[in-house]
């Protein structure tokens, strides 16, 4: 890690001034009476606070700081940031170090390609009591956050007035960074009654066998899907290829589908995301595949893990709470590129609507018509709510 810039300052404070002024009075009283005691008391004043500033002064000099990597944090919990402070001086150890976070003072978001910005209800905060001469320690500073998306940090003020609380130095260190503060999880009612798995074990109970080959609904067709389960008769019927989904699949993947309307407040994009973000947790819990379709275009694979689920939750924390002016349109009959030859076809492109570009040799002749990136649930904000939805939940013809 490269050195940071360092600041000195030195603060001048209420208390600095009225020791100031007391120190003063006693010198005008002294000098007037000739009183020796007057002389002691004027004598000890000035050396506190010239032992004050030159302690103060030294102590900061040997101080350095790192901050060391930071987590992504859940909006509403306690935010923690933790740094190495070490002593490197030869003498004087450290004591009494408060340290403070400044925050940058971004401005608001002007542009839908905006990363959302992130809230915090103070800066962070720590104090360290003592360090020792060559030592290090770790030390954390405090926050909660009060909104989800990125917080950008220009560096760390060290401030000390050891040991009479007179006079107060401070070390800025420039060291700036970012972090996420990531979504809180705002459970949605429909998802516990309507998800596709609860309605699956609904019909278990009417009397489909949970092991067996019964279909439960269609949804639209996805790359790697086997052909001996798409529904050729509504396929025929609506013109897009669909997929019958079986009772057996236990780990059918999910896809949480984002979407923005064009007057949706930035409160209810933010419940939105916060509804996406209990669907997946829900999802990983009961490990279950998830992917993940964004209002800006972006595509997030179904899979499981760890890092996919705060890969997950890192993306919906920074999806922007400005509504783009001209929403991507929907795709029409015109977008369907036709075949360049025999046995290939061409998908057309559709802005952030989720489709690609791409051709498959060898598909059948219903593979020519257009397909969507289709999704299990589609979280919708609009107005000042947000809905849940589930489109691929229909009747089997």
């Amino acid at each position: 890690m490269a050195n940071p810039r360092i600041h000195r300052r030195t603060h001048i404070s209420a208390p600095l001034l009225l020791y100031a002024v007391v120190s003063m009075l006693i010198a005008v009283g002294a000098f007037n009476s000739q009183n020796n005691l007057l002389f002691w008391l004027f004598s000890l004043s000035l050396g506190m606070l010239i032992v004050s500033g030159v302690l103060s002064g030294m102590m900061l000099m040997a101080t350095r700081i790192e901050r060391l990597t930071v987590p992504p944090q859940q909006c509403g919990g306690p935010l923690m940031i933790s740094y190495k402070l070490s002593n490197v001086g030869r003498f004087m150890p450290s004591f009494a170090l408060y340290l403070d976070e400044i925050i940058s003072a971004a401005a608001e978001e002007i542009s839908p390609t905006d990363d959302a910005l992130g809230q915090l209800d103070s800066p962070p905060q720590g104090f360290v009591p003592f360090i020792p001469v060559g030592g290090s320690v770790v030390a954390r500073t405090t926050a909660r956050a009060t909104a989800r998306g990125r917080v950008r940090v220009l560096g760390v003020r060290v401030t000390s007035s050891f040991p009479f609380g007179v006079v107060r130095k401070s070390m800025f260190f420039e060291m700036p960074s970012s972090f996420v503060v990531l979504p809180l999880a705002v459970p949605a009612t429909e998802m516990e009654t309507n998800r596709p798995d609860r309605q699956k074990n609904n019909l278990h109970a009417a009397g489909f066998a949970p092991g067996g080959d019964d279909t439960f609904g269609l949804r639209e067709y996805r790359d790697g899907d086997s052909q001996r389960r798409i529904a050729w008769r509504s396929t025929a019927r609506t013109g897009e290829l669909r997929t019958r989904l079986m009772v057996s699949s236990t780990e059918q993947p999910l896809v949480v589908r984002l979407a923005v309307e064009a007057d949706a407040a930035a409160a209810a994009i933010d419940l939105a995301v916060s509804k996406c973000a209990a669907i997946i947790h829900d999802a990983a819990a009961k490990r279950q595949p998830y992917g993940l379709l964004l209002p800006d275009g972006g595509r997030i694979s179904a899979r499981l893990g760890r890092q996919h689920l705060e890969t997950c939750m890192t993306r919906l924390a920074l999806v922007s709470r400005v509504v783009p002016r001209v929403l991507p349109r929907a795709a029409t009959a015109g977008d369907i590129q036709p075949a360049k030859k025999e046995g290939e076809f061409v998908f057309a492109t559709g802005g952030g609507n989720g489709f690609a570009n791409s051709s498959e040799n060898g598909a059948t002749p219903a593979a020519m018509f257009q397909r969507r990136e289709s999704a299990d649930i589609i979280v919708s904000a609009a107005g000042q709510d947000a809905t849940v939805r589930f489109p691929n939940r229909e009747a089997v013809a």
